[in-house]
């Protein structure tokens, strides 16, 4: 099982540990990190979170800056997943602004997808579309297709709730539709969900 191999590599990189090399350490770290993930994938959120907290402080005691947004963005799936929304945006924009730090722009453009998932959520369509925006620019500018198909499908999705999206995405979003799902012979195209009135 996926914990169980998740467990093992946390036994072996303690083993390699002796020689105190850093990369080891940020290998237990994200050993660990695995684990929660596993948890998560599984359900068990008291564990997940458990873990990806041992291992975010791991990573503040390493200094180890990529591990601590990578860990905050999974605290803030957990909590989001267990719909405390309040403390997923907390962590969410902890992620963000950890990741700003180190100027890591995909965990960036991921973080403001998932605040403006949890936005989302909570019926704030406005805030959510704001977040969703910011994320589908940073996909744009790194050239992350996969992620901004996604990105585009919530935009349409937003724009159908505030019943806006003839006006402001009907033209730009089905033209990036057309265009993208012809580029790539349509093999995403049915990963963009359909607007309907």
């Amino acid at each position: 099982s996926t914990i169980y191999f998740c467990q093992q590599s946390i036994v072996l990189a303690k083993k390699l540990m002796l020689d105190l090399n850093l990369s080891l350490w940020t290998g237990l770290s994200n050993a660990v990190g695995n684990l929660a993930i596993g948890y998560r994938l599984k359900g068990d959120y008291p564990k997940a979170k458990e873990n990806y907290f041992k291992a975010l402080d791991m990573d503040k005691q390493l200094g180890y800056k990529f591990g601590i947004g990578k860990r905050l963005v999974g605290i803030t799936n957990v909590y989001a997943d267990m719909a405390d929304y309040s403390k997923a945006l907390e962590y969410g924009f902890k992620a963000l602004e950890a990741n700003k730090e180190i100027n890591n722009k995909r965990a960036i453009a991921l973080s403001n997808s998932i605040i403006g998932n949890i936005y989302y959520k909570e019926g704030e369509y406005q805030l959510s579309l704001k977040y969703q925006l910011q994320s589908v620019s940073t996909f744009e500018q790194i050239k992350d297709l996969n992620n901004i198909s996604a990105a585009y499908g919530e935009i349409g999705r937003l724009y159908k709730e505030l019943k806006d999206f003839c006006f402001r995405s009907g033209t730009s979003f089905f033209k990036w539709r057309t265009a993208f799902s012809t580029k790539f012979d349509d093999r995403l195209h049915n990963k963009i969900p359909l607007l309907t009135a």
